[in-house]
């Protein structure tokens, strides 16, 4: 592939998981999310509370487009599919997310 001269943007997500069985489901939902600006997505976070056992872990995406710079709404609206689809798993939950 060639190489974009436009720059990239980044959006950090954190997610809270109360039971550990979800976290499988939450991730196999982050591999599987495309989209035809996302050019790389990884776990830089990931942390278990020993006293109630909840799970943090945090993924960062990063946005490219090969002819244009993407503008925040474009970037939020390709988060928004991913956010509604990982809010489906029960007792998942991003604190703080304002969609």
């Amino acid at each position: 592939k060639e190489i974009s001269s436009m720059p990239s943007s980044s959006r950090d997500l954190s997610f809270s998981i109360e039971n550990d069985k979800m976290l499988g489901k939450l991730i196999k939902i982050v591999d599987s999310f495309k989209s035809p600006n996302l050019k790389e997505s990884f776990s830089f976070d990931f942390y278990i509370n020993p006293k109630t056992a909840i799970i943090k872990i945090g993924f960062r995406f990063i946005f490219q487009s090969s002819l244009h710079s993407l503008s925040d709404a474009e970037i939020d609206k390709e988060m928004k599919l991913l956010i509604d689809q990982a809010l489906e798993i029960k007792g998942v939950s991003i604190p703080g997310i304002l969609f």
